[in-house]
């Protein structure tokens, strides 16, 4: 995994990140077998936000057909945005209560 241009180790500062296969089940609508779906989790958010990115590479199929290169990115978020919303919306709540009084 990279962030920018510098390689990182994910389980370092998420240690409890967790990346799972679906597993379809037998009426899926995905009849190909060739499309894998994947679960990101990450159950406790680092103090300060992460632009991440992998880079991938299709499988090159036995026909030689074309390979394609691609990059997925993962945006995670900040544990102190949660306090700050929290914080801004309750003051924006007790402004609208102080004109009544």
């Amino acid at each position: 995994m990279y962030e920018g241009n510098s390689k990182v180790r994910i389980l370092e500062f998420l240690p409890d990140a967790k990346l799972e296969e679906v597993k379809s089940s037998g009426d899926s609508s995905r009849k190909n077998g060739k499309t894998n779906t994947y679960n990101f989790t990450v159950p406790h958010l680092p103090s300060d936000e992460h632009h991440l990115h992998v880079n991938c590479t299709a499988a090159r199929e036995k026909s030689g057909g074309t390979v394609t290169d691609c990059q997925v990115f993962f945006h995670i978020a900040s544990s102190a945005i949660r306090p700050v919303m929290a914080a801004s919306a309750i003051v924006g709540f007790v402004a609208s209560l102080l004109q009544f009084a």
